[in-house]
C-alpha cells in the first residue's frame, strides 16, 4: 500500500499562455507570493504577485502584453500543474505587478445558453443531469472555445433532472448549471482540467486526525441546515407541445417528524424542474443532508494542513471524502466529510506553503470507541 505525505512544495512556477492556443508568452519571474484553490461546484481563484524590479528584459516585456481574458495564468507546483484559468485582473503598482485570475469555470458565467439547431432548450422529460450539462457546456463553446472543451471531463451522474424552455442567450451557462448540480452532480476544476461527475465518492476515505492539522480546528453543528422534511417547488409542467400546462407549478417532498428533532421543514425553488419525480429526488437529497443536522469541519485563517498529513495534493479534490477523528473535544467528533474548498499560499524562503481545507458533513457522525462501548 502507498504511503502518501502531503509535504511542503519547496518551488513554484507561473507561466502566461494565450488564451485558446496555449502559446506561452512568458516565464513569471520574482514571484514573492501567490495563492490558488479549488471549490466544489464554483470556480476557484489564483493570483500571483512580482516584485518588478526583479523582473528580466523578456519577462517583462511579456507581462506588458497581457491582457485579461486574452491570457491565461499557468501555475506549477514542482513538477505538476495544479491551477489554469484566464486572468481577470492585473494591477500594476510602483514596484510590483499582480495578476489576479479564475478557473476555467469562470468562463461558464461569461456565456449565455447557445441551443444548437434550434432556438430553445426543451427537456420535459428527466435526462441524466450529467449529460444535461455536458449539452449545456459543449454547445455554449462550439462557437469559441478558449481551451475549456479540450480540457473536460463531463460524466453522467446518474440521477434526472429536466429542462424548461431556455431561449437562447436568456441565462449564462453558469446559472443553468449551477441550478442542476443540486439534482447530483459535482463540477469543479483541477489544474487544466474540468470536472463534472457524480455526486458520491467511491473507494475508501482519506484518514485524518488531530495532528494532522495546525492550529485551531472548528467544528460546527448547523441546525439552520436542518431538515426532517423538504418540499421543492419547481416549474410550471410542460406538455408534449413544449407549451406549459395551466395549474400549479410540480412539487416533490420527503421526508417527515423525526421521532428526536420533530417537524423542521425547507422549503426551496428549483427553476430548471418540470418533473415531479425529480423534484421529489431534490427533497430526498435535502432531508439526507439535513436529518440529523449536518456537523461541519471549518479550517479558520491560518490553520491548516499539516506537512505530516497522509495525503498528496492530489487527492485534495472538491467532493473527495474524508474521515475526521477529534476525540479530545468535548463532543469527539469521527464523521465522514466532503473537501469544499482548498487554499493553498505561498512565497518564497522561510513562510514556505500553506494548505488549508474546508470540509463539510457527509452522513451521519460515525460513533467512536468511547461511544459504542
Amino acid at each position: 500500500m502507498a504511503v502518501y505525505e502531503l509535504g511542503s512544495a519547496s518551488e513554484y512556477h507561473a507561466q502566461v499562455r494565450v488564451a485558446g492556443s496555449d502559446e506561452l508568452v512568458c516565464d513569471v519571474e520574482g514571484v514573492t507570493g501567490l495563492e490558488w484553490g479549488r471549490v466544489r461546484d464554483d470556480y476557484s481563484t489564483a493570483q500571483v504577485t512580482m516584485a518588478k524590479p526583479r523582473l528580466g528584459a523578456t519577462c517583462r516585456r511579456g507581462l506588458g502584453a497581457v491582457g485579461t481574458w486574452r491570457h491565461h495564468l499557468t501555475l506549477w507546483r514542482e513538477d505538476d500543474v495544479v491551477w489554469h484559468g484566464p486572468i481577470v485582473n492585473k494591477t500594476e503598482r510602483r514596484d510590483t505587478l499582480t495578476l489576479a485570475a479564475r478557473d476555467m469555470l469562470a468562463y461558464l458565467d461569461r456565456r449565455g445558453v447557445k441551443p444548437q439547431g434550434s432556438d430553445s432548450y426543451f427537456r420535459p422529460v428527466p435526462a441524466d443531469t450529467g449529460a444535461l450539462i455536458r449539452m449545456l457546456i459543449q454547445d455554449g463553446f462550439a462557437e469559441h472555445d478558449p481551451g475549456l472543451l479540450a480540457h473536460a471531463e463531463l460524466r453522467d451522474s446518474g440521477t434526472r433532472s429536466t429542462l424548461d424552455h431556455l431561449w437562447t442567450d436568456s441565462a449564462t451557462i453558469g446559472h443553468v448549471v449551477r441550478d442542476l448540480l443540486h439534482a447530483g452532480a459535482d463540477l469543479y476544476t483541477v489544474g487544466r482540467t474540468v470536472y463534472c461527475v457524480p455526486d458520491r465518492t467511491t473507494g475508501a476515505p482519506h484518514q485524518l486526525c488531530e495532528e494532522h492539522f495546525l492550529g485551531d480546528i472548528e467544528v460546527r453543528e448547523a441546525g439552520l441546515d436542518a431538515a426532517t422534511r423538504a418540499v421543492v417547488v419547481g416549474a410550471q409542467p410542460v406538455g408534449g407541445d413544449g407549451q406549459a400546462v395551466d395549474g400549479p407549478p410540480v412539487r416533490g417532498a420527503a421526508g417527515g417528524v423525526d421521532p428526536v428533532l420533530g417537524l423542521i421543514e425547507r422549503i426551496s425553488g428549483s427553476e430548471s424542474t418540470t418533473d415531479s419525480g425529480v423534484a421529489e429526488g431534490i427533497a430526498r437529497a435535502i432531508v439526507a443532508y439535513g436529518c440529523p443536522p449536518p456537523v461541519d469541519l471549518l479550517v479558520p485563517s491560518g490553520a491548516r494542513l499539516s506537512p505530516t498529513a497522509p495525503v498528496d495534493i492530489g487527492h485534495l479534490i472538491p467532493g473527495a471524502a474524508f474521515v475526521v477523528a477529534l476525540d479530545s473535544y468535548c463532543t469527539p467528533v469521527r464523521a465522514e466529510f466532503r473537501l469544499t474548498e482548498l487554499a493553498v499560499s505561498w512565497k518564497p524562503g522561510e513562510t514556505g506553503e500553506s494548505v488549508a481545507v474546508s470540509l463539510a458533513s457527509h452522513g451521519p457522525p460515525i460513533p467512536s470507541e468511547e461511544q459504542t462501548t
